[in-house]
């Protein structure tokens, strides 16, 4: 080793604690950002392997009208010449009817099983796997999904593993003369009906009372069934229900899905020009963009577009903090050894020599501290990884139900990148170097003479040459205290206020350390701040289990049902008092039977009912100072410049009612003792964006206020009984009415604000927050009591539209043998239902809401370990900083402390200064580094404008106080090692300095 090298590394081991701080500094850089990277790049590799166990590896899927395409395009060589392979393709063959199939159980009236038939591997490409059997190898047998399984139905059809099976499928066929009509429907289309006023559609309206398609040219085969599946996803979904899957090839004319890979594709326009320039002719391309979004190839999801942000701006953050952290190591080190500088320089070290000195120096640092950062970091992220795992696999995968088995080995572990291991460091020694630049100049300039004096570090300009001679003339005594420090801290305050005014490259040092500290730590509270906003977009319901039912009473207008409201808004009048036997159920009857559902599901054992309500949907006129500006609120402007929206009614029993009262903040009474109409409103809700995909929290009621509601509606007598807007083409629009079918099919469709309306006034008292769970996504809402609801006669002339919802805590050790218990519970409400009132039909579930809540929790819990986390390492760092700037600072100053005490400077003055100095560049630190956290803060918010609309700033009020109580610690700690120091020698050897 050179003299030069000799000389580095004795100067390290005789500044060791200095040589500490520096490597560990050098190690918490290297530890953050390797944790930052590698946290993230194993969040994605989790998420890619997930995509690739659900729904398999294809990237694009071409809809082609003719199978014989496929075949084709890899005879000409389209494929090749496009960069595309063709990974598998699933072709229709028919689709058989559910009469034909047995009995199955439930409703399938708009329903097929289509048959298909596949090539490739679909296990890997399509995640196709079977929760018993194997996949078809050959074209006589099929695989089944496990809903048709004997084991499932309980019902003999035949459908078990190594039977024989004898399907009867055909093609689906479009009505000569239909509006709307194509003729052949493949598997991709949904189910085509007609309803009475011309209008398609393939959602809500029942078979037997439209024009519908039918299936033609049917005919039979056999198969060995060889399998079951379970798993919905892009193989399986079709837009008419569950696949069958057999071995075979697309046959010429046959509906063909062609699922491609392009190995190299960079962004996902290059996979889909691949996929369009292989097949021209395609009548559509899809892109697996989940996939494709976790390969890096495309970036098309908002939160993840803010989620690279956020990272970008912490490694920032990061690399400046570190900067800042080795530079004032490294410049103290440099400014401490300028006397030896200085002195090799005078026996012939060049100034190349004295920079690589320092450059030695930052190798030797960045040689230690590097890789026991990258180390360190990678255990941290593995372990913190290895705790969220449970917590991260039931928020993102939850109850996989049969067949959950594709998921068995999957986990959320470290995914060690040699890419990304080789960036943090290259990274954290480019910090290192970018912080030598500096000291290393410093060096090079060491002069020999102005070395060995030791006057660089202090210049007295003309000014300060002014103000000594003016004190000396002065008939005040030296020590008297000057200025505002003065006054306060005394000489001592004195003595630090010309300390700083004379050395202000040191005050800013220090200042700008604590600066850097409180940023870090403000930034911490930020980072916090955002991640818990990005939680906050999902809202859960805080109950158990929620059973709902709706009852359509499928009965024409004139038999019963629905209601009419009279004039006056009170007394109800049904449509058909002759009680006729086959009449549908009356309001009262609907409400009573509901309350006899609740009664009977509280009974359910280990089950404690919170509440039940029916709602339903309406419209309503609102002033323009009511309503809110949510962004697709279904409303229609009228001429006076209120609006008339799509309402929901929300009727609570009295329990319910009075826990949202609560929430609220008023008294119940204030609405169930009122003789007129009042409700609370639903104030804001986060809503999804469809064009840009962005969530915001947006306003429904914008305050509380009289508004109308309607109760009842009618067009030549007939009740309108559901509403519907009709946008225009400038995006506004009208809501209009239809009735029920008569007996002959005839529906009554009309503008609603042409029809003769019945209007109630409803005073809204009181406004909800978004955590009010009756509240719908775009449409405004209100709640009242059940009791009193009656009583003012909502919902008596839209029984149709009315729902049922009951909310239930249970235990949770019983939640498997609960929710078959109210699944229970509801079919028998069902099936007495139906029996009382022939020709209804009742839809009912029950919705597990539990497992809703602990996948959020545990999503917070893992956002707050890594926040918590990344705070501890950032603190970690700004304590460092501190800590190795101040203490350096003051053992720097031992000669001038040496030259203070030597002339009778006491030690209350002299700690009375110290305290005024740390006072001084604690403020100043603070004033700066709460700026700059504020700049980091608004970064941070801007990037979380990518996923959430709008996003308030807020200010981390308590990690400022945080910062403000860890600065004071950092400096007393500081302050304390730095004063040992310069006691360790005594005057004489610390005015000597050889």
């Amino acid at each position: 080793m050179s003299v030069m090298g000799r000389f580095t590394t004795r100067s390290l081991k005789k500044n060791l604690v200095r040589t500490i701080v520096t490597v560990l500094g050098v190690a918490l850089s290297a530890l953050l950002v390797t944790a930052v990277l590698s946290t993230f790049v194993s969040l994605n590799r989790f998420l890619y392997d997930m995509e690739l166990a659900e729904s398999g590896s294809w990237e694009a899927c071409v809809e082609l009208a003719d199978g014989a395409q496929a075949a084709l395009a890899q005879e000409d060589g389209s494929l090749s010449a496009a960069g595309a392979q063709l990974a598998a393709t699933l072709s229709d063959i028919g689709f058989c009817s559910y009469d034909d199939l047995g009995e199955t159980g439930g409703n399938n009236d708009m329903s097929y099983l289509a048959l298909k038939g596949f090539t490739g591997d679909v296990s890997s490409v399509l995640g196709l796997r079977c929760t018993d059997g194997r996949l078809p190898q050959s074209a006589d047998e099929v695989l089944l999904p496990y809903n048709l399984s004997d084991e499932n139905t309980g019902y003999d059809n035949g459908y078990r593993l190594g039977a024989t099976v004898t399907l009867t499928f055909g093609q689906r066929q479009v009505p000569e003369g239909q509006p709307n009509a194509e003729g052949r429907l493949n598997s991709s289309q949904g189910f085509y009906v007609v309803d009475a006023n011309g209008v398609t559609s393939a959602n809500g309206a029942r078979p037997e009372e439209v024009v519908s398609e039918t299936l033609v040219d049917k005919q039979t085969r056999s198969f060995t069934v060889v399998g079951f599946y379970s798993r919905w996803n892009q193989a399986v979904v079709t837009g008419v229900g569950w696949t069958a899957f057999t071995a075979e090839p697309p046959a010429p004319g046959a509906f063909t899905e062609a699922y491609l890979e392009v190995p190299g594709a960079q962004t996902s326009a290059e996979v889909e020009s691949a996929a369009t320039q292989a097949f021209p002719d395609a009548e559509a391309v899809q892109l697996h963009n989940s996939l494709l979004r976790a390969r890096g190839v495309t970036s098309q999801s908002p939160l993840w577009e803010s989620f690279g942000a956020i990272v970008v701006i912490l490694a920032v953050v990061v690399i400046v903090a570190c900067i800042s952290l080795i530079y004032n190591a490294f410049n103290i080190s440099v400014v401490q050894r300028m006397r030896q500088f200085g002195l090799l320089a005078s026996i012939g070290a060049t100034k190349r020599q004295l920079r690589r000195s320092v450059a030695l120096e930052g190798a030797i640092i960045a040689g230690i501290g590097v890789p026991l950062g990258i180390l360190a970091g990678l255990g941290a992220t593995a372990a913190a990884l290895a705790w969220a795992n449970p917590l991260f696999m039931e928020s993102m995968v939850g109850d996989v139900g049969p067949g959950g088995n594709y998921l068995d080995g999957l986990s959320l572990g470290l995914h060690i990148d040699g890419g990304i291991i080789a960036f943090a460091a290259v990274l954290t020694v480019f910090t290192v170097f970018a912080s030598l630049l500096v000291p290393m100049l410093r060096a090079g300039k060491a002069s020999p003479i102005e070395s060995i004096r030791d006057t660089r570090s202090v210049r007295i300009g003309r000014r300060g040459m002014r103000k000594a001679a003016a004190a000396a003339r002065s008939k005040r005594a030296i020590w008297t205290p000057r200025g505002f420090a003065g006054r306060v801290m005394g000489v001592g305050g004195t003595i630090a206020s010309l300390n700083r005014s004379r050395e202000k490259s040191k005050g800013r040092t220090a200042s700008a350390a604590l600066a850097v500290a409180v940023t870090l730590m403000m930034t911490a509270g930020q980072l916090d701040v955002t991640l818990s906003t990005l939680t906050r977009t999902a809202d859960v319901i805080p109950y158990d289990f929620m059973v709902f039912s709706y009852v359509d009473i499928n009965r024409p207008s004139g038999d019963g049902g629905e209601q009419a409201v009279s004039d006056d808004g009170d007394a109800p009048a049904t449509a058909d008092d002759g009680g006729a036997a086959d009449a549908g159920p009356s309001y009262d009857e609907v409400i009573d039977a509901y309350g006899n559902l609740y009664r009977d599901l509280s009974q359910v054992e280990a089950v404690q009912p919170r509440g039940w309500q029916v709602s339903y949907d309406t419209a309503g006129i609102v002033p323009a100072s009511v309503t809110g500006d949510a962004v697709g609120m279904v409303k229609a402007e009228l001429p006076d410049g209120d609006c008339m929206p799509l309402l929901t009614v929300c009727l609570m029993d009295d329990q319910l009612f009075d826990e949202l009262c609560s929430r609220v903040g008023i008294d119940p009474q204030e609405i169930t003792e009122s003789e007129t109409p009042k409700a609370i409103g639903a104030g804001t809700t986060y809503s999804r964006n469809p064009e840009t995909g962005t969530f915001s929290e947006q306003s429904l009621f914008a305050s509380t206020g009289a508004i109308r509601v309607l109760q009842g509606s009618s067009v030549n007598g007939a009740p309108l009984t559901s509403f519907y807007f009709d946008y225009g083409d400038d995006g506004s629009g009208e809501i209009w009415g239809c009735s029920r079918p008569d007996a002959e099919g005839n529906q009554e469709l009309s503008p609603l604000a042409e029809a003769d309306n019945v209007l109630a006034d409803v005073d809204v008292v009181a406004i909800a927050g978004k955590d009010a769970f009756f509240s719908s996504s775009n449409e405004m809402t209100i709640a009242m009591p059940l009791s009193k609801g009656v009583e003012w006669g909502f919902g008596r002339s839209f029984m149709n539209s009315m729902s049922f919802s009951a909310m239930l805590d249970c235990d949770h050790d019983r939640m498997m043998d609960t929710e078959e218990d109210l699944y229970a519970a509801t079919n028998g409400f069902s099936s007495s239902f139906v029996k009382a009132y022939p020709g209804t039909y009742v839809h009912t579930g029950v919705s597990n809401l539990y497992s809703s809540q602990v996948s959020m929790t545990n999503l917070v819990s893992i956002v707050r370990l890594f926040s918590l986390l990344f705070s501890v390492i950032l603190v970690l760092i700004a304590m460092a900083n501190v800590f190795n700037t101040l203490t350096n600072s003051l053992a720097l100053r031992r000669r001038e402390f040496a030259v203070m005490q030597s002339i009778g400077m006491g030690r209350r003055t002299f700690r009375s200064m110290i305290a005024a100095e740390c006072v001084g560049y604690g403020a100043w630190g603070l004033v700066f580094g709460v700026l700059a956290s504020l700049v980091v803060g608004l970064a941070l918010n801007m990037a979380l404008g990518s996923t959430i609309e709008n996003a308030a700033f807020t200010v981390p009020w308590a990690y400022l106080g945080l910062s403000l109580a860890l600065v004071v610690v950092a400096m007393g700690l500081s302050v304390a090692w730095g004063l040992h120091l310069c006691r360790s020698r005594n005057i004489v050897e610390a005015l000597r300095m050889e």
